[in-house]
């Protein structure tokens, strides 16, 4: 539930270990792995790729070549493609080998699949990109991120809608094992959300918002993200402005980092004619986030439409 990036982190400090048992006699290759999560963490990710590459130069001294460690290729492809590049597609190109690499090394992480299937896609390599989540689907069935990232080439190559809603299906049973009720819940929420953005049957969205509903209960409606998405589904598939004011109201109460909350909430109020409010909100929002263009243009928005009211 949490974005892309965190989890990653969240994955890379708790699970993977650079550096091997015989490794750590190495002060310089440990050094440059911790170099390599500190900078990750940081969101510096030149710098966290050129401390990886010396990493794997080290690692290749150390152990003749006979011992490499997947999770460095991983974390370089990781790096390739979230720094700004003149040639984007090269990039990803780039971090498709890489990641080529890794997976020879060791296949049974899910998530090399899928950052190798994101890669793809915006490689134009589509069709190749679901053959990958499939795989990551196969390792860890559970996880939500790789039936939405699937449901998205799908869409992006034309796959027939009989075979986008079995595949979401498949995640719907699937969450069924989770042991975490909110987690389970709000999975199949955003399936059946999903579902209804393709097909258009009303049903589809009900069975949703009755996921949300149990979400948030089990949640004891302390979870920011629950409510964000909701107030989403309302604002943009039921154009139910008040219930998306309600709900984003909310989410923004329980985490004001969500800069997407902010906005919702200020473009529902101008959606429900609340120019006034709207306008608060922007102005609310821009005590955070000072420099980001959308709230700006926002404020400019509603403070025009406010006086003309």
């Amino acid at each position: 539930m949490k974005n892309h990036l965190l989890l990653f982190l969240f994955f890379l400090l708790t699970h993977l270990t650079f550096a091997q048992e015989q490794a750590s006699l190495s002060g310089r290759y440990d050094s440059l792995c911790t170099a390599v999560i500190e900078f990750c963490e940081a969101g510096d990710f030149r710098l966290a790729y050129a401390s990886v590459s010396e990493a794997i130069i080290e690692n290749e001294r150390l152990f003749m070549g006979k011992q490499p460690n997947a999770q460095l290729f991983f974390i370089k492809a990781f790096c390739v493609r979230r720094i700004d590049n003149k040639e984007p597609v090269a990039a990803e190109k780039e971090a498709i080998q890489l990641l080529n690499k890794a997976i020879s090394i060791d296949s049974s992480f899910a998530y090399m699949y899928y950052e190798r299937a994101l890669a793809k896609k915006f490689s134009n390599a589509r069709k190749n990109a679901i053959q990958d989540l499939n795989k990551a689907i196969a390792l860890e069935p559970t996880n939500f991120a790789y039936y939405e990232e699937r449901n998205t080439c799908h869409s992006l190559v034309e796959t027939p809608y009989r075979i986008r809603k079995n595949d979401l299906y498949q995640g719907i049973y699937a969450f069924d094992v989770l042991p975490n009720e909110v987690e389970k819940y709000y999975n199949k929420a955003r399936a059946y959300q999903l579902i209804f953005h393709f097909m258009q049957i009303k049903a589809f969205i009900d069975t949703s918002l009755i996921y949300y509903a149990k979400a948030i209960e089990a949640s004891q409606a302390k979870n920011s993200e629950i409510f964000f998405e909701r107030g989403v589904l309302y604002r943009n598939d039921l154009r139910n402005y008040p219930l998306a004011i309600q709900d984003l109201k909310q989410a923004v109460r329980l985490d004001s980092t969500n800069v997407s909350a902010f906005l919702n909430l200020a473009w529902s109020y101008g959606h429900n004619q609340q120019f006034e409010l709207s306008y608060q909100a922007f102005l609310i929002a821009n005590k955070y986030f000072p420099t980001d263009w959308q709230v700006q243009e926002g404020l400019k928005e509603m403070d025009r439409k406010r006086r003309k009211k």
